[in-house]
């Protein structure tokens, strides 16, 4: 580990290189601070009222765990956006996605084992310079993520686009690394970088990660900008909802 100074603020790295890598790790106290007050709201008021034999009730609550406002105050906060901008030289960041909870566990959620080896690009569609920012508020010594360095360098791999993302053939992923970092660091990787949740098979039953994730394109992209600023995120609402419902109420 080294230090590195950017403009106003000194930054512990941990040894990856954005540019030939494609990934770049960063701790720093006050988003740590963040993190952990974070993690200490997300105990007492998200997971104390997790079920153990409702999946569905689980999976919600992380939804609206991402929407909570210090959730979203870590996202939007000026130091992580000045990283963004000065690391990642993102010009002048947008978030294009919503904040994504990534929880690896043993099937709490009906989805604990995350998604294969792919590319974040293909179901983005943004700017070629944007950058995927993902936190965790956990320490990755059981499950955590796993990619493929330099792999972002190739652009978009042959692979299948599926409901969950865009997976790359087999060939694509024989040298993965899995990634090891404290509680609070901030990774920066490239969009293009091949990736996948890995699961510790030694985990003891019970144990689990929560990783939140976004992603900031820029609005300075030249080919962006020619493709009209289009984004394959988009805003849906579920009318049916509230007439569905067996315990609906009158105004």
């Amino acid at each position: 580990m080294f230090i590195i100074s950017l403009k106003w603020v000194e930054v512990h790295v941990i040894s990856y290189d954005l540019k030939n890598d494609g990934l770049f790790v960063i701790t720093d106290a006050e988003i740590c601070d963040r993190a952990f007050f974070l993690r200490s709201k997300l105990e007492t008021v998200y997971l104390s009222k997790f079920s153990d034999s409702n999946p569905t009730l689980n999976r919600n609550l992380l939804r609206r765990f991402t929407q909570d406002p210090l959730c979203l105050q870590l996202f939007f906060s000026s130091k992580l956006i000045s990283y963004v901008r000065t690391v990642a030289n993102v010009f002048e960041p947008n978030q294009t996605s919503p904040i994504v909870s990534h929880f690896t566990s043993h099937d709490v959620t009906g989805q604990g084992h995350g998604l294969g080896f792919h590319q974040d690009w293909p179901s983005m569609g943004t700017s070629d310079t944007g950058i995927v920012c993902w936190i965790t508020l956990y320490d990755t010594d059981r499950h955590t993520i796993q990619f493929v360095p330099g792999s972002h360098k190739k652009g978009v791999l042959p692979g299948k686009q599926t409901e969950t993302g865009y997976l790359v053939e087999p060939t694509h992923y024989t040298d993965a690394h899995v990634l090891r970092v404290p509680a609070g660091s901030v990774v920066l990787f490239s969009p293009w970088l091949v990736h996948a949740t890995y699961v510790d098979p030694k985990a003891e039953e019970g144990a689990f990660k929560l990783a939140l994730s976004t992603r900031y394109d820029d609005l300075e992209c030249a080919a962006w900008q020619k493709r009209g600023y289009e984004s394959a995120y988009s805003t849906t609402v579920d009318r049916q909802l509230w007439s569905a419902s067996p315990e609906k109420t009158s105004s």
